[in-house]
């Protein structure tokens, strides 16, 4: 995020209850869950989600959860997201990591 966004996301979090912030992550986690679901089940028909619906959850969901790693620690978040991309990298590398559905 630029810092001008990040601005924005610590105003937000401040400004509301802990439990708001936490509500309002897992609400836009659930919509994004929802048109990734109807995305794969409706393909095809006139209730597909389009692109665009799915990037509007996509970017709530990436505000939300900004917001989350402010509350919980931000250096703490990246630490444990860089070694997890470190492991997953590994995983590649070895051919180890086969992605399925």
């Amino acid at each position: 995020m630029t810092s001008n966004q990040l601005e924005i996301v610590n105003k937000v979090v401040a400004s509301n209850p802990i439990q708001y912030n936490f509500m309002k992550a897992l609400e836009e986690m659930s919509e994004l869950s929802e048109v990734l679901l109807k995305k794969m089940n409706k393909k095809g028909t006139a209730k597909e989600p389009s692109n665009q619906e799915i990037i509007d959850e996509i970017s709530d969901v990436l505000m939300r959860t900004q917001g989350l790693a402010i509350i919980f620690g931000e250096e703490a978040v990246e630490a444990r997201l860089n070694s997890k991309l470190a492991k997953l990298d590994q995983y590649i590398a070895e051919g180890k990591y086969k992605g399925r559905v």
